[in-house]
């Protein structure tokens, strides 16, 4: 047997289990299902590149200089239309080292039948702006996804990999129950 026709059995085996499934657990057969199947046609193959920015040294940064370079960052991910985003501080944590910064982007997708959003998701950012460190020395940055507990460090080379379409393709299948 070859792996095509292998996948395809195997596909065709848990798509009947799943539909099984759907008619037993519920009334609301279609949706469901829909719903279900909706998870097997998300393409997760191959992380994309998200282009860095130049980040500010330790003698360059404020508070509001830290949240221009995040929606600098930002906006070199690939994310489609209708996403939009707000950059909120959050907190400035002063410890033994160094001073940090954290910030939340919150993303949703408003539409017209739907002004106010039925769900957003969240990345928190964090910048650590070192006190001992000589002051030409780049901040450092970090991030994690909303229900996630991976973090994120961005690192030269400049750029970092990441599979935010798994990130967007989660919150659109919340969205479209």
């Amino acid at each position: 047997m070859s792996m095509d026709i292998q996948e395809a059995a195997a596909h065709a085996i848990v798509t009947e289990a799943l539909k099984r499934a759907v008619l037993y657990l519920t009334n609301e057969k279609a949706e469901v299902l829909d719903e279900l199947l909706y998870w097997k046609n998300i393409s997760l193959e191959g992380d994309y590149v998200v282009q860095n920015v130049p980040w500010l040294t330790a003698d360059d940064f404020t508070r509001e200089k830290g949240q221009e370079k995040i929606n600098e960052f930002i906006k070199t991910w690939n994310f489609s239309d209708g996403w939009l985003y707000c950059i909120d501080f959050l907190a400035e944590e002063i410890l033994p080292y160094y001073k940090s910064y954290k910030y939340r982007v919150k993303w949703s997708r408003p539409t017209k039948q739907q002004p106010i959003p039925r769900a957003t998701a969240s990345v928190y950012l964090t910048i650590n702006v070192s006190t001992i460190k000589p002051k030409d020395t780049e901040v450092q940055v970090f991030y994690v996804f909303e229900g996630s507990k991976l973090v994120h460090r961005i690192v030269k080379p400049v750029t970092c990999i990441i599979a935010a379409r798994w990130n967007f393709a989660c919150y659109n299948a919340f969205c479209q129950k």
